[in-house]
């Protein structure tokens, strides 16, 4: 169950990295082919996810002391999952890139605050230290692979004109971030199902220990 449960917390990262970097990298190219703004415009939109990331880990990280941190690892990751295969296809003007950008961004920047919280809520913050290495370190895979790997994609579904297909990267993208919300539900089944394990052995061995004593 424990091996589990650490294993399952560990493919958070894991499935977040691939995706989450696409619409930084991408939304600015977005903007710029499909929408045909300037690349300031194309700048500006990035700026806004950094921006709105900032915010968010600051709101979500309050958020996810009310629901839960595993609720709000899989909120901030379906969100942002969701927001790259639901909203960013159907964007057809820079407006809708600014909002796309605000939304994306809040979100994203939530899973980074909860994260570590959601360790710390299973394993302790004395523990901390060694688990979230771990962790974040089944996130790089991912991130060093998704953009490039995203980049192939996208180039892959170019036409000769020099029309870029998105369609194909958003999906990409925000598959792996819907994943990822799914582990944390599981993490969140995982978790409690191990804290009633702990309360059952530890009842059994109060039953047991006025037997040894005698």
């Amino acid at each position: 169950m424990k091996t589990w449960l650490f294993a399952s917390l560990c493919s958070i990262g894991l499935l977040s990295g691939p995706g989450f970097y696409v619409p930084i990298f991408y939304l600015p190219s977005y903007v710029r082919n499909k929408l045909g703004r300037s690349a300031q415009d194309g700048a500006t939109a990035a700026a806004l996810i950094a921006g709105s990331s900032a915010v968010g880990r600051i709101v979500m990280g309050h958020v996810g002391d009310l629901i839960g941190p595993a609720y709000g690892v899989a909120l901030c990751q379906g969100i942002s999952g969701l927001s790259q295969l639901a909203l960013w296809p159907f964007i057809n003007n820079f407006a809708g890139s600014l909002g796309f950008a605000t939304l994306y961004g809040f979100f994203s920047g939530g899973w980074v605050s909860l994260y570590p919280t959601l360790a710390a809520s299973i394993y302790g913050a004395e523990r901390l230290a060694t688990v979230t290495g771990v962790m974040f370190s089944s996130y790089i895979p991912g991130t060093l692979a998704g953009p490039p790997l995203a980049g192939w994609i996208l180039d892959k579904y170019t036409s000769a004109d020099g029309k870029m297909n998105f369609l194909p990267v958003q999906l990409y993208g925000g598959s792996w971030l819907v994943g990822a919300a799914c582990m944390a539900l599981v993490v969140r089944l995982l978790a409690v199902q191990r804290s009633a394990t702990d309360v059952e052995d530890s009842d059994s061995r109060r039953a047991i220990r006025p037997e040894t004593d005698s």
